[in-house]
C-alpha cells in the first residue's frame, strides 16, 4: 500500500486517518490463493535506513499482518486477483488502525496495457498490439 509521503510538511494527521489502496496482481504460477500479507516500509529523511517489516527484511518487534480469505481459491498461472484494503485509524487508540479488506472482481478493475493475464480482453489487446507493431512499427 502506498500512501502520501508523510515526511512532506503538507501531510496532515487527518490524511493519515484513512489510507486506501486497490490492487490488481498478475499471478506467476498456479496454486492455492489463501490470503494477503501486509507490511510497511518507512523511509526516514536523510541517510537513515528504511524501517521495514517486509518478510525479506531483518526482524523487528513489529510484525506483518496476514489477511486470510474465508475460503481457499485455486488460481491459474497468469490469472489476476484484485482487492481493496482500507486502513482506518481507530477512534479509541490513535496508534491503531482497523483493516477492511474486500476482494474485487479482476474483470472489472483496470488492467495495465499491455497486460499478460489470461483474460480474453487482455489477450485481444495484446494480439492487436502485436499486429500493429508488425504492420506499422513499435508502439511507444
Amino acid at each position: 500500500m502506498k500512501c502520501s509521503d508523510i515526511s512532506d510538511p503538507q501531510v496532515t494527521s487527518v490524511e493519515l486517518d484513512r489510507l486506501a489502496d486497490r490492487r490488481l496482481v498478475l499471478l506467476d504460477h498456479e496454486g492455492s490463493y489463501e490470503g494477503v500479507c501486509l507490511w510497511f516500509e518507512c523511509q526516514f529523511p536523510g541517510d537513515s535506513p528504511c524501517l521495514s517489516t517486509s518478510p525479506a527484511s531483518p526482524r523487528t518487534h513489529w510484525q506483518q499482518t496476514a489477511l486470510v480469505l474465508p475460503q481457499v481459491e485455486e488460481v491459474a498461472a497468469f490469472e489476476c486477483v484484485a482487492w481493496e484494503v482500507v486502513l482506518e485509524r481507530s477512534s479509541d487508540e490513535r496508534r491503531h488502525y482497523n483493516i477492511h479488506f474486500s476482494m474485487l472482481d479482476p474483470d472489472k478493475e483496470p488492467h495495465p496495457i499491455p497486460c499478460d493475464c489470461i483474460s480474453p480482453r487482455c489477450a485481444l489487446i495484446g494480439h492487436v498490439m502485436e499486429e500493429y507493431e508488425k504492420t506499422v512499427g513499435i508502439i511507444e
